[in-house]
């Protein structure tokens, strides 16, 4: 296996708390977390200050998430742009990784129209990253336009593999009922980040799977140790960010058992 280091999604405390949440991802003992773009327009013009913060609890950043909104021809070029101004924060922060969900899914469903213009704009977030140092990775997610084994694949299919990279979401494959072992074998010279999550077994229904749920860590649908195997089996090196959303009694002791759990799974004790 390649060298791992481990982050913790700060999504396990309250959204309105970035400074409890970064606290209390150090108190977690975990030295590097991700945030979403929120944090972005709250910082960006405070660099030094997000830089300090940073220092004082000895965490570094691993990745930024967003989302991309339905793409129009009208926001186009703005979404573009927003995603590009994330990846200026990420590089002011010395890190490299852009994490890029898929746009939601209509109600009414997508067209080809819908498709061709979400492809169009990762593939030039990914050029525009890249360009500044830092990787774009398209994150598969519930209630997206890729959100089954046939449109993810899609999705990869239509997007530059050399500028649009990937990441790979444990609880989102568990709920897609996508086969680990085909998705990391079929995608490993994509794999640039992972995510350690863990959700219920989602119930059939006519439409799809029930809604995502997230499940208590390590007692879920993941099976961990079939999915540590297979980062082991592409020699993965980077990080992988443990994602267990709250709301929990104590956010800390909750992600410092996931913590044990997934140094134990990836033979990191």
């Amino acid at each position: 296996m390649g060298e791992i280091e481990l982050s913790c999604h700060i999504s396990a405390w309250p959204a309105d708390d970035f400074v409890r949440g970064l606290s209390g991802v150090s108190e977690a003992g975990f030295r590097a977390m991700e945030c979403d773009a929120d944090v972005v327009p709250m910082y960006e013009d405070r660099v030094p200050v997000f830089q300090e913060m940073l220092a004082r609890q000895d965490v570094t950043l691993a990745a930024v998430g967003t989302q991309l909104r339905p793409v129009t021809l009208e926001l186009l070029e703005e979404e573009i742009e927003r995603c590009a101004n994330v990846a200026r924060f990420l590089k002011a922060n010395r890190s490299e990784l852009l994490v890029l969900k898929p746009p939601t899914k209509r109600p009414e469903g997508d067209d080809a129209e819908d498709w061709k213009l979400a492809v169009e704009a990762i593939n030039q977030i990914g050029r525009r990253t890249l360009d500044l140092d830092v990787r774009t990775c398209l994150h598969p997610c519930a209630n997206s336009i890729a959100e089954k084994r046939t449109t993810v694949d899609k999705l990869l299919k239509a997007t530059e593999s050399d500028s649009v990279r990937l990441c790979a979401d444990t609880g989102f494959l568990a709920w897609a009922g996508i086969s680990p072992t085909h998705f990391f074998k079929k995608y490993a010279k994509r794999i640039d980040y992972i995510h350690f999550r863990d959700v219920k077994k989602p119930r059939a229904l006519k439409n799809g799977p029930s809604a995502l749920q997230i499940a208590t860590y390590g007692k879920g649908a993941v099976k961990m140790d079939a999915i540590a195997k297979r980062v082991e089996a592409i020699d993965y090196s980077g990080w992988v960010t443990i994602e267990y959303p709250g709301p929990h009694t104590d956010p800390v002791e909750a992600t410092s058992v996931a913590r044990e759990h997934t140094r134990r799974v990836l033979n990191l004790i």
